[in-house]
């Protein structure tokens, strides 16, 4: 296998640590965002150590703010020469009431759905660099189960819930996901492009939360999570898969979870819609993927 250089977000815990450290235990030239500098250097430590593989690297950003992204595309454009996969792994759902970055973008659609798109857009000239180019999106089945978007009001400036908004984005990502296949193909770039739900992933929130409710959570819950939950090496596995396996060197324009391909929930998805979510990332970056 050809040592890929993969460039993948939100990696410095959870899920996006576990597949920086299965890839690069592969070999691959690794290079993990993170938004603090000694966090991020600790991790980027921790996989070189236990991978043996002295091939990673950091780069440095807060993805929920545009500017941060355009430096990052810039930093990585000056450091290395093209990219092979591009995870968009970084993500998150945040509180009860409504926020908005500095770039007036309501906090969850602008990380989870709007960061991805950007840093796309930013690294399609990179990615066109390397054969077998890949771009993968961890979405989830939260598109399902929690989403109710309004395509009129895609930032939810009437009825948020942190549920609706974190469900619509990650709806959002899977549309997008699909558009940038079809796009592609129409245009003939040769980048695949595919989305994955992980499974629920049981995290350190969580374990701390138990904990903290005594002989309950520890004798209880903490059981029953990791009964029921993934671990994040678990949850890393499908992410892996389609970053690097040749079972899908071909495979484009599809949502999986563990390993296979699933079925999206279509209620909310339409050429129409399609185009809505995407006209809305071009105007809200100023940055257009396709002249």
């Amino acid at each position: 296998m050809r040592k890929k250089t993969i460039l993948i977000t939100g990696a410095t815990q959870g899920m996006g640590k576990a597949a920086a450290l299965a890839l690069a235990k592969q070999g691959h030239h690794i290079i993990i965002t993170g938004r603090k500098e000694y966090e991020t250097v600790q991790v980027q430590q921790e996989i070189i150590l236990e991978s043996d593989n002295p091939h990673v690297d950091y780069l440095l950003a807060d993805l929920s703010l545009l500017g941060n992204i355009h430096q990052l595309a810039e930093r990585f454009k000056q450091r290395f020469d093209g990219l092979d996969i591009l995870i968009h792994n970084a993500g998150g759902i945040f509180g009860k009431e409504r926020m908005e970055t500095a770039d007036a973008i309501e906090k969850t659609i602008a990380l989870n759905f709007v960061a991805p798109y950007l840093l796309t857009a930013l690294l399609t000239d990179e990615l066109q660099k390397h054969s077998d180019a890949r771009i993968v999106f961890t979405a989830s089945d939260g598109h399902s189960s929690m989403a109710k978007p309004d395509f009129e009001d895609i930032e939810l400036k009437q009825g948020y819930t942190a549920g609706r908004a974190y469900g619509n984005a990650k709806l959002f990502l899977i549309m997008m996901s699909q558009e940038l296949d079809r796009k592609f193909k129409e245009t003939g770039i040769d980048i695949t492009v595919n989305s994955l739900h992980p499974g629920v992933v049981i995290n350190q929130k969580m374990v701390e939360d138990a904990k903290r409710r005594g002989f309950l959570g520890k004798a209880i819950m903490l059981p029953l999570m990791r009964l029921l939950m993934k671990t994040a090496e678990q949850g890393a596995d499908t992410i892996v898969y389609l970053a690097s396996s040749e079972e899908v060197e071909d495979t484009s324009g599809l949502y999986f979870y563990n390993r296979k391909p699933k079925k999206v929930n279509k209620k909310y998805i339409s050429v129409e819609t399609k185009e809505i979510i995407w006209n809305y990332c071009e105007t809200i970056t100023g940055v257009k993927l396709f002249k």
